[in-house]
């Protein structure tokens, strides 16, 4: 079996199916960080937004998500996907091994599924 980091040929369904099949573990997740109404959360690969959603909702209105992803047509998905936007989500297209500028303050770095993606997991 042969891992591939780019998930592009599977296509962002493929990608978004996985991650519901995960969802259940998102409200484990959420205790495990502790996080909270009202915070700001960076998640790192958002991918198709699954879990960003989720995280959207805990954090609710008056909390912030920083959804960053590298691949643009994973944020064009998730947008699409996503509908009607949601005034607490900020995508981002950027690649978060070599640069977070332009990311304000966070109180919580989600970096769910992601690490075996990477280049270089200690960069980010």
């Amino acid at each position: 079996m042969h891992f591939h980091k780019d998930l592009s040929y599977v296509g962002w369904e493929e990608v978004k199916r996985r991650q519901l099949e995960r969802v259940p573990l998102v409200d484990e997740w959420i205790k495990l960080v502790n996080m909270k109404k009202g915070e700001t959360v960076l998640d790192i690969g958002t991918g198709p937004g699954v879990f960003t959603l989720q995280y959207a909702n805990f954090v609710g209105e008056d909390g912030k998500i920083y959804a960053l992803d590298q691949s643009k047509e994973a944020l064009d998905f998730f947008l699409k996907e996503m509908g009607e936007k949601k005034n607490n989500i900020m995508p981002i297209c950027r690649n978060a091994e070599t640069s977070l500028d332009n990311v304000g303050n966070v109180d919580i770095v989600m970096i769910t599924d992601v690490l075996h993606h990477a280049d270089s997991p200690i960069d980010l």
